[in-house]
C-alpha cells in the first residue's frame, strides 16, 4: 500500500512482465492498495505512480508478508477498508497469533486526539510499526530483540501523540519473521494493548 497525500495508482508485475495486481484509491483516502499471493524466489516488479501527470511529490510503499485478518463484515482483503478496525476505544486489548513468515496487520482509529502507547506482550522477540496513513514519512517504528534488553520476550511498545479520526496502519510481527519461533511449547500468542495516556 502506499501512504501520503497523492492520489496514486500501483501495479505489480511478475518475471515476465505481466500485469498480476493494480489499484486505484483502494487504500486510505487515494492511495493505492493491493494484496496478491507471492511466489518464493519470483522476482516482482512494483510501479507506482500518480494518478495525474501534473502531480508529484513523495509516497511510502509499505509491502508486508501479511496474515489474513479482515473485518467480519468483509468477504475479502481487497481495500484498506477491509482491515480488521479499532474504533472507538481509549483502552484496546487485542489478542492474536503469529506465523513464521507473516505479519498482521490491523488498523486503530483514535476517538480522541492525544498521546498513546501502543505495547506488544509476547515470550518471544517481536517488531512493531505504527503507520500515519496521511504522511508520507518514515513510520512510527518500535522493536524488542534479545540482543538490545537482553531478557528475552520483554514488551516492545510505541508511545506517540496520534490524531482523532485518522486510521492508523499498526504492523507487528516476530523481530525476524524467516525465523522459526525457539520454543513453540511456550506459545506463539501475542497481544496488543492500545492505551490512551495523556
Amino acid at each position: 500500500q502506499t501512504f501520503g497525500n497523492l492520489d496514486t495508482r500501483l501495479y505489480i508485475y511478475d518475471s515476465n512482465d505481466y500485469l498480476i495486481a493494480s489499484d486505484d484509491d483502494g487504500g486510505y483516502d487515494y492511495n493505492a492498495f493491493v494484496r496478491f499471493n507471492a511466489v518464493a524466489g519470483e522476482t516482482y516488479k512494483i510501479r507506482v505512480r500518480c494518478a495525474y501527470t501534473d502531480d508529484s511529490g513523495g509516497v511510502r510503499l509499505v509491502i508486508t508478508p501479511t496474515e489474513r485478518v479482515k473485518n467480519s463484515s468483509s468477504q475479502s482483503l481487497a481495500t484498506y477498508d477491509d482491515i480488521y478496525s479499532i474504533t472507538g476505544f481509549t483502552g484496546y486489548t487485542f489478542y492474536s497469533y503469529v506465523q513464521p513468515n507473516l505479519t498482521t496487520v490491523i488498523k486503530f482509529t483514535p476517538p480522541q486526539t492525544g498521546t498513546y502507547k501502543v505495547e506488544l506482550e509476547s515470550v518471544f522477540s517481536n517488531f512493531l510499526y505504527v503507520i500515519d496513513p496521511t504522511s508520507n514519512r518514515l513510520a512510527i517504528g518500535g522493536y524488542n530483540i534479545e540482543a538490545l534488553y537482553g531478557n528475552y520476550g520483554s514488551t516492545g511498545a510505541i508511545t506517540s501523540k496520534l490524531k482523532a479520526g485518522v486510521p492508523y496502519f499498526i504492523v507487528y510481527s516476530q523481530y525476524n519473521v524467516a525465523t522459526p519461533l525457539i520454543n513453540l511449547n511456550e506459545g506463539d500468542d501475542i497481544t496488543v494493548r492500545i492505551t490512551k495516556t495523556g
